[in-house]
C-alpha cells in the first residue's frame, strides 16, 4: 500500500507535508514526467522531474529536470520494503550545488526537514488507509 501511496503522485499534495501541486505530464507504465511544486527552505518552488519505478524491488527514482539554483542536478530514490513489524521506507537524495559549502550546508538541512515531513505526512496517510481498509473489510460492495 505505501508503494502505490507514492506511486500515486496526483495525490501527494494530500499527503505530503511539502508538496503543494503535482501533475502527471506523461505517464508510462514504469517511467513518468511530473511537473511539481513544492515548498523548500520557506519557498515555493516549480520543477519538471523523471521518475523510473520498480515495484518489484520497491524502488522509485527521480530526477529533477530543471534543477532551481543554487543546484545543479537533484535526484534520489524513494525505498519500501516490508520489515519484520511494519513497512521501512527510506528517501535518499544526490545533487550537485553551486556555491560552495554554504549552499551545501544550507541545503542538505533543507532537505534533512523536507525528509521528516515527508515521512512524517505517508506514515499518517499509510496509517490512516489500512485503518480504513480494516473498517471496510469485508463490507458489501454496492449492488449495480
Amino acid at each position: 500500500m505505501v508503494f502505490e501511496t507514492l506511486r500515486e503522485s496526483t495525490h501527494w499534495r494530500n499527503i505530503s507535508g511539502l508538496t503543494v501541486y503535482a501533475e502527471r505530464i506523461t505517464d508510462g507504465a514504469d517511467d513518468d514526467l511530473l511537473r511539481i511544486s513544492t515548498v523548500m527552505g520557506g519557498e515555493l518552488n516549480s520543477c519538471t522531474l523523471t521518475r523510473t519505478l520498480d515495484a518489484g524491488n520497491g524502488t522509485i527514482y527521480f530526477q529533477q529536470t530543471d534543477p532551481i539554483e543554487p543546484l545543479l542536478a537533484f535526484g534520489g530514490e524513494w525505498t519500501v520494503a516490508e520489515g519484520e513489524v511494519g513497512t521501512i521506507v527510506t528517501i535518499q537524495h544526490d545533487f550537485d550545488v553551486d556555491g560552495g559549502a554554504d549552499a551545501s550546508s544550507w541545503l542538505l538541512q533543507t532537505i534533512d526537514e523536507g525528509n521528516r515531513w515527508e515521512l512524517d505526512a505517508l506514515k499518517l496517510t499509510a496509517e490512516w488507509l489500512a485503518g480504513l481498509l480494516r473498517t471496510h473489510e469485508g463490507a458489501s460492495a454496492i449492488p449495480d
